[in-house]
């Protein structure tokens, strides 16, 4: 009976942040904050934050929250630490983020921190570093620059119709290929 518990109260999680960002992750939300238009790329990487800061990371202590697909690449110009709830091998577990973080000069956040109800004390640990949060369930607020937030990298949906047809139809997808678009602001 606590699995199931658990897993309702996830499940809860997951549908509060997926409430929180209709209202937030829109186009009409980046004009606010950002005074420009947001329209469908064709380059997929164009606002990945990673490649974007990386000749930032240079020679420089950088952690990522969350094991990312391709964030291995990363060894080779900078001090890696990534840090994962389930980690893999040369991953860090989580709870190292008290001795790892006070020392970075990058850390790039999940947005699952929200969900999972860490992102306060992970903000409270990486005073000294330039912070991102990463990833689509990421909120795109104003507020988030107030708690340190240098950049917040996250998901806008720019085609509702390709969006809701493949939820609809159940489909695993590449929400970046289907009618969404990664993006990049501070301020």
């Amino acid at each position: 009976m606590v699995g199931a518990s658990w897993t309702l109260v996830c499940s809860e999680k997951g549908l509060g942040m997926a409430a929180i960002n209709s209202a937030f992750n829109n186009s009409s939300q980046v004009m606010d904050i950002t005074g420009n238009q947001i329209g469908k790329s064709n380059d997929p990487e164009k606002y990945n934050a990673f490649k974007i800061l990386e000749p930032n990371m240079k020679d420089k202590k950088v952690a990522v929250i969350g094991h990312f697909p391709g964030i291995d690449k990363l060894n080779e110009i900078c001090e890696l630490s990534i840090l994962e709830r389930d980690p893999q091998p040369g991953d860090y577990p989580d709870s190292a983020c008290e001795y790892l973080l006070p020392e970075q000069d990058f850390v790039f956040i999940t947005g699952t921190a929200f969900t999972n109800k860490t992102m306060p004390r992970l903000l409270q640990l990486c005073k000294k570093a330039d912070i991102v949060l990463v990833g689509p369930s990421v909120p795109i607020s104003k507020i988030l620059f107030n708690y340190g937030v240098k950049l917040i990298a996250s998901f806008v949906v720019v085609e509702q119709d390709l969006i809701w047809k493949a939820v609809q139809e159940g489909k695993k997808m590449n929400i970046f290929k289907s009618g969404g678009e990664m993006i990049c602001i501070n301020l």
